[in-house]
């Protein structure tokens, strides 16, 4: 039997059992032997981000009452198999790697530290959303808001790991330690425990789930993650090889099975103090790609509902990225932070470009440059 069968054939036995698969994730960190000391720490992780999905009733088998989700478990299927053909593979079942997921578990194997978990997990989980879209938009409304807030926060607790500049910004030194995965507090980031109600489904104003948060949660991907969103998704496309990743956020909005148009239920509208104070002290350190510095005409500054401050202009050198911090060239200069970056389609203009920042401009033409 080759190592895919085998692991296809593992995941049948336990797909209607969601204890069974847990059971399944943990035995992956033990190895084909049993015995993996130095992999068995990062099975915490692992299970954080299953036992909230096992608690919600997600991945109860179809015909139970009420029914798990299609989506979820298929999404999680995916995960065990992957985990369950490395495990195959390394004890010497036939065939190669089915995919590049799989050859990140390898590597991992190979050389178990965060960073090498992170990128075989996510590369499995982001795997999973891809091929299974179809199922993610029979789901409702809510359920698949808070898809994407289960993959944005895996992606950004693998930045922490990975990459703690772009998580932390000047605290990045503390993100390779909240970010490890043997550690409790990446188990925090990946479980929606205290996020999501434990039902399934969730019906109703997906208003009314993001207001009941908890606060620190709340805090957490309003006030130091979504600023850094479009960042981000960009740099795990590259962390997991992975292209299409970039396109499941939109001008720093993600758009998994989620209409842009909604893109509101991103922004909050008002934080208080201690939200605001956390964006700015985190605010991500991003230079434009090829560190040139950028320059940016400012011809019409205006306020968008529910967004605040924006610029539109044109970009006159360099190339501006979320996060980017900037000041007015003149006598002034005022600073602010690049939280959005859109195109604004203008007839007879299509180089007019809209900044959203975190500062206001009079009116008449400034220009500001990166610092």
């Amino acid at each position: 039997m080759s190592a895919l069968a085998s692991a296809e054939s593992q995941v049948a036995a336990v797909r209607d059992d969601p204890a069974a698969r847990l059971e399944l994730m943990s035995r992956v960190f033990r190895g084909p032997t049993g015995n993996a000391p130095r992999h068995l720490p990062f099975r915490r992780a692992a299970l954080s981000f299953m036992r909230w999905q096992a608690r919600r009733g997600v991945l109860d088998a179809l015909d139970a009452s009420p029914p798990g989700s299609p989506w979820w478990r298929a999404v999680n299927e995916r995960l065990l198999r992957d985990g369950c053909e490395t495990v195959a593979l390394l004890g010497g079942a036939a065939g190669e790697p089915s995919s590049d997921a799989v050859r990140l578990w390898l590597e991992f194997a190979a050389e178990p530290t965060g960073r090498c978990w992170y990128r075989a997990h996510n590369a499995s989980v982001v795997a999973g959303y891809l091929e299974h879209r179809d199922l993610a938009d029979a789901e409702s409304l809510p359920e698949r808001f808070f898809m994407n807030v289960a993959l944005l926060r895996v992606l950004y607790a693998h930045a922490l790991a990975a990459a703690p500049r772009l998580a932390l910004g000047r605290f990045a030194p503390a993100g390779r330690v909240l970010g490890d995965p043997r550690l409790g507090m990446a188990g925090a980031f990946l479980s929606l425990r205290a996020v999501l109600p434990d039902r399934y489904p969730l019906a109703g104003d997906v208003h009314r789930y993001i207001a009941s948060e908890q606060r620190l949660g709340r805090l957490l991907d309003y006030a130091v993650i979504v600023p850094r969103l479009q960042a981000l998704y960009d740099w795990s496309a590259e962390e997991l090889d992975e292209p299409r990743v970039a396109e499941l956020v939109r001008d720093g909005s993600p758009v998994y099975a989620w209409p842009f148009e909604q893109r509101h239920v991103w922004r909050a509208s008002t934080m208080p103090f201690v939200a605001r104070a956390l964006a700015r002290a985190t605010r991500p350190a991003v230079r434009p790609a090829d560190d040139v510095p950028w320059r940016f005409t400012v011809t019409d500054p205006f306020s968008i509902t529910g967004r605040g401050p924006a610029l539109a202009g044109h970009i006159e050198a360099g190339t501006i990225q979320v996060g980017d911090t900037f000041e007015e060239v003149g006598p002034l200069r005022r600073r602010g932070t690049v939280r959005q970056v859109d195109l604004i389609r203008k007839a007879g203009d299509p180089a007019l470009v809209g900044l959203v920042v975190d500062f206001e401009l009079p009116a008449g033409t400034v220009i500001i440059q990166v610092r």
